[in-house]
């Protein structure tokens, strides 16, 4: 088995390989492990790059809006998109992400983002997994947290396959968060009171 070279996933990550080529490195990575990552790791370094500088607007301009609107605080010039849920249920057979087979399920979706999720186990955890839909590649390294009334519970890092964790998590109406390199991915959603296993 031939590795694709560097300068293969590169122009795999950047869109820039034939269709036969592309062809060829998405069969690859789908078997191969280690190019999966690297391919993960070029996709969310060119992530990083399309972030475009946002400038502060100028202080005059702030200070007027503030008194036109009678805003307490200035806005924030980062960009939060609330995700909407797809799915919200019971799921016996396990999809995407591994290790809790009877559980509660909760698919988020953004513009080009799915974030699944999975709750269940004694105690309660959450497994779940982030994926770019369009470019169908899991995004690494990306700063992940929960919480609950307004109050952070807990907060952890997505690995090379996009997953992450949260350890005994409380019932009840919760919010998770997502750093992504272009917005702030916030989705809530209710963890039922019985215990799923």
């Amino acid at each position: 088995m031939q590795h694709p070279t560097i300068e293969c996933l590169i122009g795999f990550a950047e869109g820039r390989l034939s269709p036969a080529t592309k062809l060829h490195v998405e069969q690859h990575i789908a078997s191969c492990s280690i190019c999966s990552a690297g391919a993960s790791e070029w996709f969310f370094l060119f992530d990083l790059l399309r972030v475009t500088n946002l400038e502060s607007a100028p202080k005059d301009a702030i200070r007027n809006s503030l008194a036109v609107y009678d805003l307490s605080k200035p806005v924030s010039n980062f960009r939060e998109l609330f995700a909407t849920g797809y799915f919200d249920g019971k799921a016996s057979v396990p999809v995407g992400v591994e290790g809790v087979t009877d559980c509660q399920q909760v698919l988020f979706r953004t513009g080009d983002v799915d974030v699944q999720l999975r709750i269940g186990g004694n105690p309660r955890m959450i497994l779940g997994q982030i994926l770019r839909r369009k470019a169908s590649y899991f995004l690494v390294g990306v700063p992940v947290g929960l919480s609950q009334n307004d109050r952070e519970i807990q907060s952890t890092i997505t690995d090379l396959r996009g997953e992450f964790r949260f350890a005994t998590v409380p019932a009840g109406t919760v919010r998770l968060h997502a750093d992504l390199p272009s917005y702030w991915l916030v989705g809530d959603f209710t963890i039922n009171e019985e215990e799923v296993n």
